[in-house]
């Protein structure tokens, strides 16, 4: 017993010497609590439920939105006993009550971030494909934003991917009469950290601050792409002018075919020059044939029938060249052979070709698809669900 407490004296004194007493203090304090930390993923899983919950209380409270009668309720949970699932409801509420769609086929914000996407995507691949600095080689020969400067992890470059070694050469990428943006190449959501950057001599103007190159790595650390504003359609810029608005689409591969689930058109607001709806913006439904709805919605799930801002009527839009767009995303989702659920952005140039803005992986927004449009994946959403649920069980194969 002496000898066995003897040498844990000498381990724990040995640990002190190469570690640090606070450490070892630290060490022991988790070691107590290790069967909490192995319980993590399932702890977070518990948070996350209830901030969901609360997230759609809120939205719900806020539009007076009424609980689901007895019929839909039924029905509701009927179609999610087929997957061993119970789940909340008020999503489907929301949703068929803002947009007039009573189904049973809408997809819970929480389902879908918590099972859907990880069960369609491969999470750990997700960074290597998000990097706008390697569009221009993943998505070689699409039309996208010209990157006149980008920054790879602390190493500037241009647009051909040469690396810039000095001030001077970093700041002749940049035209003094051009507006530019600035962005994070990596993890880049809901728009922020998106600012516009305009040369000026040897000064850079950083949302009208003038800053120099290291103040702007200060900002974005290691990753980040500068690129032009670009001239969009007239039909689109009508309705709100300051913002470059864009199309999301959402596509889906299922039984190895690459299928258009649903998509918006996002409006930027309050005079800001991004659109995304997590920024102020308002997001409007996308018919098959690139008609917008008759009304949009913000992150609150408010409706308007015309842009607060402007005032223009979304009433008969047409986003021009739509089955480009959509083509554009099946064709390039065939190059993403680790992820069968993609969201492209996509504006409409002035001459009504699509260009490619970027591509979302994980945490793809669904309210607003679901809000102005109906269930997520439509037709497809039992086939999805078995694929997710079931497939363990069921014997699916990864392209079913």
């Amino acid at each position: 017993m002496v000898y066995e407490l003897n040498n844990l004296v000498k381990k724990y004194a040995y640990y002190a010497e190469v570690i640090g007493v606070k450490r070892i203090f630290r060490y022991l304090i988790l070691r107590i609590m290790r069967p909490l930390i192995l319980k993590k993923n399932q702890m977070m899983q518990m948070y996350d439920e209830k901030s969901y919950a609360r997230k759609i209380f809120i939205r719900k409270q806020k539009n007076n939105i009424p609980v689901g009668s007895l019929p839909y309720r039924e029905k509701i949970d009927d179609f999610y006993k087929n997957f061993n699932l119970k789940i909340n409801r008020y999503w489907h509420y929301c949703y068929s009550y803002t947009n007039g769609i009573y189904s049973e086929n809408y997809i819970p914000e929480q389902n879908f971030y918590q099972d859907i996407e990880p069960g369609l995507n491969r999470a750990e691949m997700v960074d290597g494909y998000d990097d706008k600095n390697q569009y221009d080689r993943l998505f070689d020969g699409v039309k996208m934003p010209v990157c006149a400067l980008r920054c790879i992890n602390g190493i500037y470059y241009d647009h051909n991917y040469n690396a810039l070694n000095y001030t001077e050469e970093i700041l002749s990428t940049l035209d003094e009469h051009v507006e530019y943006i600035i962005k994070p190449s990596l993890k880049s959501k809901g728009g922020r950290d998106i600012f516009k950057i305009k040369r000026a001599g040897s000064s850079l103007y950083l949302d009208g601050k003038d800053v120099g190159i290291g103040s702007i790595m200060d900002v974005y650390r290691k990753d980040f792409v500068v690129q032009p504003f670009i001239e969009q359609h007239e039909k689109i810029k009508a309705i709100y002018p300051w913002s470059l608005n864009t199309v999301r689409v959402m596509s889906l591969r299922l039984s190895g075919k690459i299928i258009i689930c649903c998509s918006f058109i996002r409006f930027g607001n309050s005079g800001l020059f991004t659109d995304n709806v997590a920024s102020g913006g308002i997001a409007g439904g996308v018919l098959s044939n690139g008609t917008i709805s008759d009304f949009a919605v913000d992150s609150s799930f408010r409706k308007y029938d015309k842009h607060p801002y402007t005032g223009r009527s979304f009433k008969g839009l047409e986003i021009p060249n739509i089955n480009e767009i959509y083509k554009l995303a099946k064709t390039q989702h065939q190059r993403l052979h680790y992820f069968d659920l993609a969201s492209w952005d996509v504006a409409i140039g002035v001459d009504g070709e699509p260009i490619l803005i970027e591509v979302n992986l994980n945490e793809q927004d669904i309210n607003y698809l679901q809000l102005v449009n109906g269930p997520l994946f439509g037709e497809h959403t039992h086939k999805v669900l078995e694929k997710v649920y079931l497939s363990k069980h069921q014997g699916f194969s990864s392209t079913n």
